[in-house]
């Protein structure tokens, strides 16, 4: 049976990835500048962008996508 298969009961790279950066948000959460560690995270991509790629590139754009979706999870166990 090859990977991939509907009987592979061995969990997804994926999933375990998810898994991981979920319990990595509980666990930044616990810090007191939390917020202002992910407002410093979002400073500093933008100051890469704009002092080097640009706003166009793909790297920046992956790392804006990556950042948004973290300061979501993050603002959902800060501000419920």
């Amino acid at each position: 049976m090859r990977r991939g298969d509907v009987d592979d009961p061995a969990p997804s790279v994926l999933e375990h990835r998810r898994k991981r950066e979920a319990d990595g948000v509980e666990e930044f959460c616990k810090n007191p500048n939390a917020a202002l560690h992910l407002l410093a995270g979002l400073a500093e991509i933008n100051s890469n962008a704009e002092h080097g790629s640009g706003f166009d590139s793909t790297n920046f754009k992956i790392k804006y996508k990556a950042i948004c979706q973290r300061g979501k999870a993050i603002c959902k166990v800060l501000y419920r």
